[in-house]
């Protein structure tokens, strides 16, 4: 799994500060030129890198749910905005913890739990509710059983239960007004709530608070029991989806609708018109979306074919545009396109995708980030060259900011080349890069250099370091070199 977000380089932080001149008669530096150029070129590679292997400790180790240890779960729930989960057992029982407020565990009281606990009204033989489907609302909770009837419970505030008043439920209790339906998705939002419920003839029924249309009826009122959305009559719709304040569906046929608040160009529709009603992504035509998610105020879109699209806010780079410019209309996310993903999910403000394959594969030609020839590579090396010259403290301290960024860049570029070269087989021959030629030596002993000597910046010894991860077998193809770049304390612990 990949989360579609990290800390800013030196380019990003560059870039997104960076303010060029509206005057075009006015005369520009070439150097400074010449650092934007490399920054964003190295932006553009940021999506295409390899992952980097980290070390077992720097990270918590996931640990196993003890209550869930004997239980075959086939499905987890959880909100952006609540603190309590549900868990669905291949025997059809539903699991709940954590936040009892609003009576959102199912358990009749508002106690919290710190470990999971079996939803009695859903457990056993004589309960006869084999559970298939289970969402979580940021206070609040649904299942979906085999017959496809809708349960739900917690808090009701707007009538967001569908039970027809705003009282909370301390149990689970059947959602009236969509019996003689089967019910096979459900949608829960956040704070002034809408729910969403799409039934197997293709039909999505809403209730709820409506602000900002996002019942999609057409004005702002809310409903305290389900009420069909005619705008959707016979388009057949699989997927229903709560963002904040607005709403998503998607179709059998592949189309996405969307509805509801429009500010931060969270709708795709390319402005930020409230919207009453459901309406076609024009943006996503002529591609066959398999599923959707949204997130507090942007979306992803996945298409059969492995595509991940994405519109909306980008304050926190959900879309792994460090520029932090939202985008109006859905596009595809780069450098994920040779990934085979098959999933998707979004947090708050946070992008995830997950793929079939182990390994972070690039093309040989990437339009901005990848030519796999002896000209590119002869050409990166004479500019780490040139940039790191002094960087390991011997002159020229401290480097000047421009010339960290591009040396950054200058680091991340060539990584990028080499694993697309390893992951191809290129012949290194082909490269000028086989064993003992000079130019292979050259670009080894500046790399080791920087990722070796304590007293070269930490952006730039961070990124020669990540070179050598994805470049080892290249750079150093020998047991005998591996041993001597070895011999430094940064490298030993670099690869520890």
């Amino acid at each position: 799994m990949h989360l579609l977000s990290g800390p800013l380089s030196p380019s990003e932080s560059f870039l997104r500060y960076l303010t060029l001149p509206q005057d075009n008669e006015l005369a520009i530096d070439l150097r400074q030129t010449a650092v934007v150029v490399m920054a964003h070129l190295d932006r553009l590679a940021t999506p295409c890198m390899p992952l980097l292997c980290s070390s077992p400790t720097s990270h918590k180790v996931p640990q196993l749910v003890q209550g869930l240890a004997s239980r075959n779960v086939v499905k987890i729930a959880a909100h952006s905005d609540g603190h309590h989960y549900l868990a669905l057992a291949a025997t059809g029982e539903v699991y709940s913890w954590g936040c009892g407020d609003g009576r959102r565990l199912g358990h009749g009281d508002t106690v919290p739990l710190e470990e999971p606990k079996v939803i009695s009204a859903f457990s056993g033989k004589q309960a006869g509710k084999h559970v298939v489907h289970i969402a979580c609302g940021s206070t609040y909770s649904a299942a979906i059983t085999a017959e496809g009837e809708l349960y739900t419970w917690g808090r009701g505030n707007y009538g967001r239960l569908g039970h027809g008043s705003s009282e909370d439920e301390a149990i689970l209790m059947l959602v009236a007004g969509l019996k003689g339906l089967k019910v096979i998705n459900v949608a829960r939002g956040s704070g002034d709530a809408q729910t969403l419920a799409a039934t197997e003839n293709g039909q999505v029924w809403s209730w709820g608070d409506g602000d900002y249309g996002k019942l999609g009826r057409g004005g702002s009122d809310g409903c305290k029991t389900p009420k069909l959305i005619e705008k959707l009559q016979d388009l057949d719709v699989v997927k229903v989806c709560c963002g904040s304040q607005f709403s998503i569906a998607l179709m059998k046929s592949g189309q996405v609708y969307s509805w509801g608040k429009g500010d931060n160009q969270r709708l795709g529709h390319g402005t930020e018109e409230h919207i009453c009603y459901p309406k076609l992504l024009e943006g996503l035509q002529g591609k066959k979306v398999i599923d959707v998610a949204a997130g507090s105020t942007h979306c992803l879109a996945l298409t059969e074919d492995s595509e991940v699209h994405s519109w909306g806010s980008n304050d926190q780079c959900q879309h792994f545009d460090t520029l932090r410019v939202t985008k109006p209309e859905p596009a595809a996310l780069p450098g994920l396109d040779t990934k085979h993903i098959v999933g998707i999910a979004c947090g708050p403000a946070q992008s995830f995708s997950w793929s079939s394959c182990s390994e972070w594969s690039i093309g040989l030609r990437v339009p901005f980030g990848v030519d796999i020839c002896s000209v590119t590579f002869e050409q990166l090396d004479l500019l780490l060259r040139q940039v790191s010259e002094g960087m390991d403290g011997s002159a020229d301290w401290p480097p000047p900011q421009e010339k960290e960024r591009v040396a950054v860049a200058a680091l991340n570029l060539p990584r990028l080349q080499l694993h697309a070269a390893i992951s191809h087989q290129v012949d290194l021959e082909f490269l000028g890069l086989g064993l003992g030629s000079v130019f292979l030596n050259s670009l080894k002993q500046t790399v080791v250099t920087l990722a070796s000597s304590a007293d070269v910046l930490s952006t730039v010894q961070s990124a020669s370091q990540a070179m050598l991860q994805s470049g080892w077998s290249m750079l150093l193809p020998t047991a005998e070199k591996q041993a001597q770049a070895l011999c430094s304390p940064a490298l030993r612990s670099f690869r520890q």
